[in-house]
């Protein structure tokens, strides 16, 4: 059985009783409710000592943020923003398909993942499998007005998103649209779009719910068109998912579940369809890879 972490409570007691050099070696230390309890105990009555403590702590998370997450210092605020509230939006309504944890440097990824293939503010965006908008929030803010569309089928999560992550004025000017129907489909909006994101949906898509989002994307998108999405690569054909039902939390369930597929499955069955698949170099988030998936003849 493997031994679970220390709490964040524990990491921030080791660092006043002067372990911090050790749980800085943890790739979890730089959470944002570690620094927020490192924050509170800078502002109590703690003994001077432990204040220097804390205060080495939270400059050397600082500094070493942008090497670790590729955070630059310009955007640690909005992070920091972003995860606060998403932070109250799950203590008040419990998990919502995602890890808190990494909630707000997730979805800034995910943005950043789609700059890296051309995404500029007037491009137009399907986000299939929005859920509580992990991934939206920033791709809201960049892109111009009516440009951010997405699927989810589990209405009550962006609604919750919408209502903790989004200021009523920001949701009037930028005009995001939603449909919530089940089966991924992208024609309901009647538009041509220029990226597709599946951001931790083929993490829990079946099979044949993956080959709907890639017959969507060969209907729906632009000729230059790109397809990014999240997955975990099966290591064994002992782990590539065979069922035919999502698995995870949804509309219709709240039994948690995550799958892998087979590398050689996906790019069969976008070859198929002509397109082609690579996979990007480093992690996505949350131990995920990309998968960059696009027309054939399109492909540089």
């Amino acid at each position: 059985m493997q031994t679970p972490g220390p709490s964040d409570e524990d990491k921030t007691t080791a660092i006043l009783s002067g372990t911090g050099a050790r749980l800085l070696r943890l790739k979890s230390h730089a959470s944002p409710r570690v620094r927020e309890l490192v924050r509170r105990l800078l502002e109590s009555r703690a003994g001077l000592a432990s204040r220097r403590r804390a205060e080495a702590l939270l400059a050397l998370i600082d500094k070493d943020l942008p090497g670790r997450f590729g955070v630059p210092a310009e955007a640690r605020p909005s992070i920091a923003r972003v995860q606060a509230r998403a932070e109250d939006m799950m203590s008040r309504h419990g998990f919502l398909g995602v890890p808190i944890e990494t909630f707000a440097r997730a979805g800034w990824r995910q943005l950043n993942a789609l700059r890296a293939e051309g995404l500029h503010p007037r491009s137009v965006v399907l986000d299939i499998g929005c859920g509580c908008l992990r991934g939206a929030y920033w791709l809201i803010q960049f892109l111009d007005p009516g440009g951010y569309h997405g699927i989810e089928p589990n209405r009550v999560r962006v609604e919750h998103g919408l209502r903790y992550l989004l200021t009523l004025d920001e949701t009037k000017d930028k005009r995001p649209r939603f449909d919530f129907n089940p089966h991924f489909d992208s024609s309901v909006f009647g538009a041509r779009f220029d990226f597709f994101l599946a951001g931790s949906s083929w993490t829990h898509a079946s099979k044949p719910d993956s080959e709907t989002m890639l017959d969507a994307f060969v209907r729906d998108s632009t000729l230059e068109g790109v397809f990014l999405t999240s997955y975990l690569r099966a290591r064994s054909a002992a782990e590539d998912y065979r069922g035919d039902r999502w698995s995870g939390t949804s509309h219709e369930s709240s039994a948690p579940g995550v799958i892998r597929h087979s590398l050689a499955w996906i790019t069969q069955r976008c070859g198929d369809r002509g397109l082609s698949v690579t996979e990007r170099s480093g992690e996505a988030f949350d131990g995920q890879r990309w998968l960059r998936i696009r027309r054939a003849e399109a492909r540089s």
